[in-house]
């Protein structure tokens, strides 16, 4: 399905992980998640009405992105750049929980629900 390109190499480094507490580094990091095919694209669904806002925690650096569950069997610190500030987040799937998180806003769709 679709066409795949030219694979684009660079030497520079994108996201850094680092495992904490002798926790596994993750083997994929999802950054998008696509609902419907088209004419050799994917889509996410409408990109204004799909997206809910998380709410942090009183201090401001934690975010809940799944409640009741807890990140506690493998924690990895990720540092990525975002362009201009906004962007998506790489984060390996089942994520429920983002610490030392400086965002203003945080948002999350559907199908990034695990």
């Amino acid at each position: 399905m679709g066409q795949i390109g030219r694979i684009k190499t660079s030497s520079a480094i994108v996201i850094r992980l680092e495992p904490k507490a002798n926790g596994r580094v993750p083997t994929v990091l999802r950054q998008a998640s696509y609902r419907t095919y088209k004419a050799e694209t994917w889509y996410a669904g409408n990109l204004r009405t799909d997206f809910e806002n998380i709410l942090s925690e009183t201090n401001n650096t934690t975010w809940n992105l799944i409640r009741d569950k807890s990140n506690a069997t493998d924690t990895v610190n990720i540092a990525c750049y975002l362009s201009g500030g906004k962007a998506l987040v790489p984060l390996p799937e089942g994520s429920a929980k983002l610490e030392n998180c400086h965002a203003y806003i945080l948002q999350k769709n559907n199908t990034g629900r695990s």
